[in-house]
């Protein structure tokens, strides 16, 4: 049986009558509210566990008893939602046999079933199918080039070790860096030919099939890694590269990510956490981060951008006939009759041209400008370091949702009760105006390891950043305990 885990893991175990398995005192085998009273009987651990850093939302699955795929018979075949990959295990008396990913998919996977035949079927929820599970047959050829495992292999640079691009490459800023440990980055973008951005609102624009995203990371004038996010075939794609001492190159790093003294440098799995469907997998580049100096509007200039000004078109024609409350078909109707039809001339539907001039379009603030507003800082702080996972369906596990958009009342932030317990703070709520010491989003930032926010990406706590969030906090207006609970 698949069980969706709280904070940090997921799990699968084998049910039987009458065991304890924990809930809430464990999640999975791991200690979850410890504070809490024990029941009479011990707690059974699951077979099966994830963590957050490589299953986001687990679907339990089914026993293969098939006939075309004879190695996995009698596998308890289960997978992840958020990753889309598809795993096999197998047990024998409680102890785990076998235990492996065996596809790697783009499905947003809501469930399990067979065929009469007892062959396995996916239900995709984000491609709206249902697929089959078929053995993937590949042919590599003679001409193959194998996957660059150095970083002056891949391209991206025409000198690696002086971080020269390659003339292609458009380099980038954004307004608010994310804390990384202290590290400084430097951000490129790399399009294939004749290809533009599209730009969308709100969340990470669209780039296409061949473009690629680089962030090298620096702590203390020496690089640590760079990481480089590709999109092939629709699906983005993490890959870090770790630089060797002598600051001359930098080698791939496997998919498990790796751990070095005082850094980590995150597995495959652990960049999807952010780097989710519900952000659109961009962080950085998006209106509000790009929005600096004569940046947006220069790509503009150069016919870098796309901007699909029918879709805008049609949605705001919905809001605008929202307050007549007509049926549906009659809503269609009309907007058929305000659009464009096939006889007119038909608009640029991937026009050069943005919405509006670059200066009018939302920016956030950089959080440790302190001539900006303390408001503005903050909540440019919180989208930066906590939006993507933080906003609907990102995979937060609460309702908080603080995208710079939102209203800070609409957040689901000041005077609301904790979803995931107090940690002994007295009287704690998310956030308490006024009172920073008794507000949790203040205390999950200062510690790392089980309740710590974020829970990967970084090692140490931002000291500066918590005294911008303690300050702004001390500074909101008072309001009810029960102040917008959802």
């Amino acid at each position: 049986v698949g069980e969706n885990g709280q904070d940090l893991w997921e799990y699968a175990r084998i049910a039987k009558r009458g065991e304890n398995y924990g809930w809430p005192l464990f999640e999975g085998s791991h200690p979850f509210h410890p504070q809490s009273k024990p029941g009479p009987t011990p707690v059974t651990k699951p077979l099966i566990e994830h963590p957050h850093t490589d299953f986001r939302s687990l679907t339990g699955g089914i026993v293969y008893r098939g006939t075309k795929h004879n190695d996995l018979i009698g596998c308890y075949i289960y997978g992840d939602h958020s990753t889309g990959q598809i795993w096999a295990a197998k047990h024998q008396g409680g102890k785990l046999t076998r235990h492996e990913c065996i596809a790697d998919t783009a499905c947003g996977i809501t469930g399990f079933c067979e065929t009469p035949a007892g062959e396995i079927l996916i239900v995709d929820y984000l491609g709206n199918s249902i697929h089959r599970l078929e053995r993937n047959i590949i042919t590599v050829t003679a001409t193959a080039k194998p996957f660059p495992t150095k970083l002056s292999d891949t391209g991206l640079f025409i000198d690696t070790a002086a971080l020269k691009p390659h003339p292609s490459l458009i380099q980038y800023d954004i307004n608010a860096p994310a804390w990384h440990d202290g590290a400084v980055s430097e951000r490129f973008l790399a399009l294939p030919d004749n290809e533009r951005i599209e730009v969308k609102e709100p969340g990470g624009w669209n780039l296409p099939d061949g473009a690629a995203v680089v962030q090298t990371l620096t702590l203390n004038n020496k690089r640590i890694e760079t990481r480089v996010l590709r999109r092939e075939q629709g699906e983005w794609a993490p890959f870090s590269y770790a630089w060797n001492e002598a600051q001359a190159d930098a080698q791939l790093v496997s998919s498990a990510g790796e751990t070095r003294t005082g850094w980590r440098i995150p597995g495959r799995q652990e960049c999807t956490l952010c780097h989710n469907r519900a952000a659109n997998f961009l962080l950085g580049v998006s209106t509000v981060q790009l929005n600096r100096d004569d940046q947006i509007a220069r790509w503009e200039r150069e016919g870098l951008l796309a901007f699909n000004h029918a879709t805008t078109e049609e949605s705001q024609w919905r809001k605008e006939l929202a307050a007549e409350k007509l049926t549906v078909v009659a809503l269609q109707a009309r907007i058929d009759q305000l659009l464009p039809n096939p006889m007119q001339r038909q608009p640029r539907k991937d026009s050069t041209l943005l919405p509006k001039a670059a200066d009018q379009l939302p920016a956030l603030v950089n959080p440790h400008n302190s001539s900006a507003a303390l408001n503005d800082r903050a909540r440019a702080y919180l989208h930066a370091n906590c939006a993507h996972c933080h906003q609907r369906s990102g995979g937060s596990n609460s309702s908080l949702e603080v995208l710079s958009h939102l209203a800070t009342a609409d957040m689901g932030l000041i005077g609301a009760q904790p979803q995931h317990g107090t940690f002994t703070l007295p009287d704690a709520r998310l956030a308490v105006p006024g009172s920073p010491e008794r507000s949790l989003v203040i205390y999950r930032s200062t510690i790392r390891g089980p309740g710590g926010m974020p829970p990967v990406g970084t090692t140490l706590p931002d000291g500066q950043g918590i005294a911008l969030l303690a300050q702004w906090i001390k500074s909101l207006p008072a309001v009810s305990n029960t102040a917008n609970q959802r």
